[in-house]
């Protein structure tokens, strides 16, 4: 392609989208020359853009960002790890790279790893570097990342650094420099696939147009590495993969990843080490991991031998190591070389192992644990960057010293009271990068960050990466999550790029399966929990709206007969205070509406409509690898359904009903989406039993209400038969003839009403048996009985007696069953919860 001058882009009617993009002067432009003409690897990308224009662009790009709003892509920066999770930002302009400069950049970065992965080997093996003094024996004995436990590893291949990442600047001469090495469980290249997903979509003929380079080889390279020196079971390994947990910034591209390579998500608790072998706690028992993708620092990876952070890690997963019987990448113990301090000696160490100068030079560093180093970051603090030496756990290295407002006496003294615990280092003038906004293109600073994998010598670098920007340069130099907004890096092909997919070429026969008992017990647990709060949210909803409903009418809801009642349910489902349906106490407590107005809008509200909202994301943020796409869509954006605003005096119930009827028809949406769309594994099995008995529980509920006050009358019927939304189903029956022993079938007896407590105490039934065929008993277990008994119980109820004359003993009898019925439904809960969400029974480990 030759070169194509502004002028050129400008010649058009339409104005040029360059007219008003000025770099700052004394850097580099990505995208302009000094000369002012639009570089080569730029001009395809802008010229299909500029046909686009601006109006175009934007309207394209706001359609996008509803997608990635509405994918949930989301994160929680480190900075801020207690705040709620925020969307995920990403520019509209990639970051291109022609294929010239990539080949300096992979070049450089392959042969850092190389490096980096001997560097390893010595400080866990013979530690001739130390002896030598080329890698000081102060620094690394005063590391806080490095740990004599992670010595004796036995690790395939001898590969400590299975991923590398490596953060860079461009400097305006345009040289590379690496800033930052991550070795211990590097981020980001979920993001920076999901960034191209989003991207490519959005302009999907100017991607084809540039040939732009595909990341499916690299996922692709990641399967196989880890497959080929899994230690067992080569042709189909266990692998799973290690989050922190959902409250971590990285859960959603953990989550991601997991999905996108096939692997278990597993957090720490879901693994247990038995006989030196790691094993995942599995509802059919303990099955055997062969290989942990880890993404929590090595710091945390086992509380028996290292840090003992609650939560974190797993007991004797050093031994499993050891003996050799699990893979984990990175290896732990990778972190130590991910301090800044090491960047100081990487030249002369690339010269004796590799034998080569480095190609891709480190940012000047210096380390003041040395007479010389220290002497000249003393004197020239003002003009670098003072850190922190050690970077552990994903800590960033803060600037400690530099621009706290300290004099230059107070820095050398702090200097030279603790010197091996600081490094002084130049800082980039970094290049910038074309951004959107506000409908046009604007130079930002920019930070590109690289991914490689590998087994030890040979890396295959992402064709591609995670890219930041931000108007302040100080920004970029933190962690992955911070920064305006992320880029997707494009990469150019010099010929058209064939497409790539992970999905694998057919082969060997494989086994043909249905279902197994393989569900980690966690997830088990959250899609029990998952169906136990979306049947609470939804009744308590047509509760709410039923109530509501009368508030709107033309009587006032007082002269009601049913109000009280309803208030009353409303207390029983912990919406409102009891005190509430009590006369005298009621107007102590204040006007009911605002208790109304709390539940629905108030999150710290314990058992509020707003607070259980929040509960259903947070497990599905949990679940979010085991959901589909249009699943997770539905309850992501739940919580945002009930988006009213406070007035001063109250809500108007006109708006309130809207609201709650937007929430009902998006839960019944999901209610769908499992009945039509989810294989009826054991995480759907579990996910219907909560459902079933927070529905069960509910119900009963209901139907003792109406046993209380049998002669309420028809009007309380009704209004009892909308919560249980089944007053269709009663006067397509009756029409016009109202009876309560009916209404009573229709609720707690009939089997053939999805509300009844009948029909789910007939589902939960099948569900345990089904269960209960991977036990091995020939006798049913100990919920199988207890549920048989709850069924009997109300397949016996004798609802026809209730019409006769005198029916007031046989209410009494009848709320005696359902009050034995409100006591046992938790015993069987909890000995669910013991059978196959608790391992503390002998362990039954899987082949």
């Amino acid at each position: 392609m030759g070169k194509t001058n502004i002028v050129d882009l400008e010649s058009g009617s339409a104005p040029s989208m360059l007219a008003d993009y000025h770099p700052p002067p004394g850097v580099l432009d990505e995208l302009r020359g000094p000369d002012g003409t639009v570089r080569p690897a730029w001009q395809t990308f802008i010229q299909r853009l500029q046909s686009l224009g601006p109006t175009r662009i934007e309207k394209r790009w706001q359609r996008t960002r509803r997608l990635v709003r509405d994918a949930g892509l989301i994160y929680r920066p480190y900075s801020d790890s207690e705040s709620e999770p925020r969307p995920w930002k990403l520019d509209a302009i990639p970051w291109i790279i022609d294929s010239a400069q990539w080949k300096i950049i992979s070049e450089g970065l392959q042969q850092r790893a190389r490096l980096l992965n001997r560097v390893l080997q010595d400080i866990y093996g013979p530690q001739r570097l130390v002896k030598s003094g080329e890698v000081p024996a102060d620094f690394l004995f005063s590391h806080p990342a490095f740990r004599r436990d992670f010595h004796g590893q036995k690790l395939p291949n001898k590969c400590f650094l299975h991923f590398y990442t490596a953060d860079l600047a461009r400097s305006p001469d345009g040289q590379w420099w690496v800033v930052a090495d991550r070795t211990d469980a590097p981020l980001g290249f979920g993001y920076a696939l999901e960034n191209r997903l989003v991207l490519s979509r959005t302009y999907p003929r100017i991607f084809h147009d540039c040939q732009v380079e595909r990341l499916a080889p690299f996922f692709i390279k990641v399967r196989e590495l880890l497959q080929q020196l899994a230690p067992q079971n080569k042709d189909n390994p266990r692998t799973v993969l290690l989050s922190q947990g959902p409250a971590t910034p990285g859960y959603f591209e953990d989550a991601y990843l997991a999905r996108y390579l096939g692997y278990t998500l597993a957090e720490s608790g879901d693994l247990s080490v038995r006989n030196g072998k790691v094993l995942l706690k599995t509802l059919g028992g303990l099955a055997p991991v062969d290989v942990i993708m880890r993404r929590l620092s090595d710091q945390y990876a086992d509380p028996l031998e290292l840090q003992s952070d609650a939560g974190l890690g797993v007991a004797g997963l050093l031994t499993a190591v050891r003996s050799g019987n699990v893979l984990i990448a990175n290896a732990l113990g990778s972190s130590v070389v991910e301090s800044s301090a090491m960047m100081a000696f990487l030249g002369p160490l690339c010269e004796l192992m590799l034998g080569q100068e480095l190609k891709l030079p480190s940012v000047a560093t210096w380390w003041c644990g040395e007479e010389k180093e220290l002497k000249y970051v003393s004197e020239h603090w003002r003009n670098l960057v003072v850190a922190s030496a050690y970077r552990v756990s994903r800590q960033k290295a803060v600037s400690d010293l530099h621009g706290k407002g300290l004099t230059g006496t107070n820095v050398v003294e702090q200097l030279r009271r603790n010197p091996t615990s600081y490094i002084g280092q130049e800082q980039v003038n970094r290049c910038t990068v074309p951004a959107w906004q506000d409908n046009r293109l604007v130079p930002m600073r920019g930070a590109l960050r690289v991914y490689l994998v590998g087994d030890g010598e040979n890396y295959h670098v992402l064709p591609g990466g995670l890219a930041r920007v931000a108007n302040d340069s100080q920004m970029l130099e933190y962690d992955v999550l911070v920064g305006s907004s992320s880029k997707d890096v494009w990469v150019l092909a010099d010929e058209p790029v064939k497409p790539v997919t992970l999905l694998h070429q057919p082969g060997a026969p494989i086994t043909l399966r249905r279902i197994g008992p393989e569900l980690p017990s966690r997830v088990a647990d959250n899609f029990l929990w998952l169906g136990r709060y979306c049947e609470r949210v939804e009744q308590s909803a047509r509760l709410l709206r039923t109530v509501y409903t009368r508030m709107a009418g033309e009587e006032d809801q007082w002269e009601l007969v049913e109000f009280p009642l309803l208030l009353r349910q409303l207390a029983d489902h912990g919406l409102i205070e009891p005190g509430y349906v009590v006369e005298g106490i009621r107007e102590r407590l204040g006007n009911y509406e605002d208790a109304l107005a709390n539940t629905l809008l108030d999150p710290n509200q314990s058992g509020g409509l707003k607070a259980t909202l929040g509960q259903i994301l947070r497990i599905a943020t949990q679940l979010r690898d085991r959901l589909s796409p249009d699943s997770w869509q539905i309850l992501y954006h739940l919580d945002h359904q009930l988006s009213l605003s406070r007035p001063t005096d109250s809500l108007e119930p006109s708006e309130v009903l809207t609201v709650l009827g937007r929430l009902i028809m998006d839960l019944s949406g999901f209610s769908g989406m499992v009945a039509e769309s989810m294989t009826r594994t054991f995480g759907w099995r579990f996910l219907d039993i909560g459902r079933r008995l927070e529905r069960s529980t509910s119900t009963i509920g209901l139907v003792r209400g109406l046993c209380e006050k049998p002669d309420a009358g028809p009007s309380a019927w009704e209004a009892f038969l909308e919560v249980a939304d089944s007053s269709m189903t009663y006067r397509s029956r009756y029409l016009a003839q109202w009876s309560l022993a009916a209404v009573l079938d229709l609720l707690l007896t009939d089997e053939t009403n999805p509300r009844s407590v009948a029909y789910q105490m007939q589902a939960i039934a099948k569900h345990v048996a089904e269960l209960a065929r991977y036990e091995n008993s020939p006798l049913p277990t100990a919920e199988e009985r207890l549920i048989e008994s709850l069924e009997h119980r109300i397949r016996t109820a004798d609802i026809a007696m209730l019409s006769g004359t005198a029916p007031y003993k046989g209410y009494t009898e009848l709320i005696e069953r359902l009050d034995e019925m409100t006591h046992e439904l938790p015993q069987f809960f909890g000995l669910l919860n013991a059978r196959y969400l608790v391992h503390a029974r002998a362990a039954r480990t899987m082949g």
